[in-house]
């Protein structure tokens, strides 16, 4: 669970953060409830909620886990009919939070609600997230698909990812100081994060169409919004020992 930012833009897409804030923190304190004593070892849950992902004891072994979805990127796929990369960005926005405690991404389950199941559809998107997985080094150990016609239009993608990190390795930003060396590495395109921005900028506010091509780009713009997320685990692990934080 992630603190929502931008509020104005946001809800100019809209997007009620404020009213998402008010849930979440309703929400949060009272999943906190459900948490062992601290100290408590087997299960001891070890960062606040609101970092990208949080980290269990498991017996002396920490245990990073995370979950996120594709978001409306879902929707740029369903009105172009293609399917084979949104598997990608499930990948990458689980891994992504992983290693932002500093862990090493191991597995992940994968969730699709869809409208009607069709196996041209399904075959598609197990593509992109097998992909994906090949890029991130993790295994999909299962998953589950819920048809949930009159529920879902088109079809939704989310996941949750585990990994593993030394329980005094994790990552949070707490060894940061000044003189710090701050290393940025260029997004691929707008991601599966803003697209509700994105959409409303090109579509709604400006009209363009998805086959729209802009003198910038060597794509039309469906294609440049279904871009996959870069996936980052192979930078992070490459400098894990001598990073301090990561943030995506």
């Amino acid at each position: 669970m992630k603190a929502v930012a931008h509020h104005d833009h946001y809800r100019d897409a809209g997007v009620d953060t404020d009213e998402a804030d008010a849930g979440l923190q309703r929400l949060i304190k009272r999943i906190e409830q459900t948490w062992p004593p601290r100290g408590a070892g087997m299960g001891a849950v070890q960062l606040p909620i609101g970092r990208f992902a949080n980290v269990i004891d498991i017996g002396g072994v920490g245990v990073a886990i995370s979950t996120d979805g594709i978001g409306s990127k879902a929707m740029i796929a369903h009105m172009l009919g293609k399917y084979d990369t949104v598997g990608i960005d499930c990948v990458a926005m689980n891994v992504n939070d992983i290693i932002c405690v500093g862990a090493r991404p191991i597995s992940m389950v994968d969730y699709i609600a869809i409208e009607e199941v069709r196996a041209d559809i399904l075959d598609a998107i197990s593509i992109g997230l097998c992909k994906g997985a090949k890029i991130a080094s993790i295994s999909i150990s299962g998953g589950e698909t819920a048809q949930l016609k009159g529920m879902v239009h088109g079809f939704d993608l989310a996941g949750t990812a585990i990994g593993y990190v030394p329980l005094d390795k994790i990552l949070v930003g707490q060894d940061i100081q000044d003189g710090d060396i701050l290393i940025g590495v260029e997004s691929n395109g707008v991601h599966s994060n803003g697209l509700s921005l994105a959409r409303r900028s090109f579509f709604d506010q400006h009209k363009y169409s998805l086959s729209h091509r802009f003198d910038e780009l060597s794509a039309d713009l469906g294609s440049e919004l279904l871009r996959p997320t870069h996936i980052y685990v192979r930078e992070a692990m490459a400098l894990i020992e001598n990073i301090k934080a990561i943030v995506i």
